[in-house]
């Protein structure tokens, strides 16, 4: 099976589950304006990147079960919480449980997840090394700044053999973590 099968299956996948994620969600507010004459408002779901493909299936499989979604595209990820607190959204797709526990204590909010999302891998990037052993001992890596993918990105690098992490890493790590015999600061 190709690389391209493979992604248009998990797409497809990860689209079921969410419209069924989304079913549950309706149910409540939405169904019930909906048993009259009148049409029910559209369930407004806060994204980060609406053109991209999957949300054309997405949207797809969503008519097919019935709901009437309005995709709201977000500049950033810090947008899609704070909307959803104040009622300008439904729901949002973009966070795993983490993040979102962080959001929660940061904020004093209390949201809670409906559902599973995707949660999208993360990679090393270069435009100047082909190759991790390219990166020379004590080069410099970018790393995300806030605190949840920050331990993310920093057990990726570990994994790649790029920093050692003390007591080999956890979910809470940080920079201090990276112990002095790590390969890259």
């Amino acid at each position: 099976m190709s690389s391209s099968t493979r992604t248009r299956l998990a797409w497809t996948a990860i689209t079921a589950t969410a419209a069924l994620t989304l079913t549950a969600c309706a149910s409540g507010e939405n169904a019930a304006s909906s048993s009259g004459d009148e049409a029910a408002d559209p369930i407004r779901i806060g994204v980060v990147g609406a053109s991209d493909d999957k949300w054309a299936v997405f949207t797809e499989q969503a008519e097919a079960e019935g709901l009437d979604i309005e995709l709201v595209d977000l500049q950033d990820y810090t947008q899609a919480n704070p909307a959803v607190s104040q009622g300008e959204l439904d729901v949002n797709q973009f966070q795993h449980l983490q993040f979102l526990a962080g959001y929660n204590v940061d904020s004093g909010d209390d949201l809670q997840p409906i559902g599973a999302t995707a949660v999208y891998p993360l990679a090393l990037y270069s435009t100047k090394h082909d190759t991790l052993e390219d990166i020379p001992e004590g080069g410099q890596v970018a790393i995300p700044n806030d605190p949840t993918n920050l331990a993310r990105s920093l057990l990726v690098l570990q994994e790649a053999g790029l920093v050692e992490l003390k007591d080999g890493g956890s979910s809470l790590s940080t920079e201090a973590d990276a112990l002095p015999s790590s390969r890259s600061r």
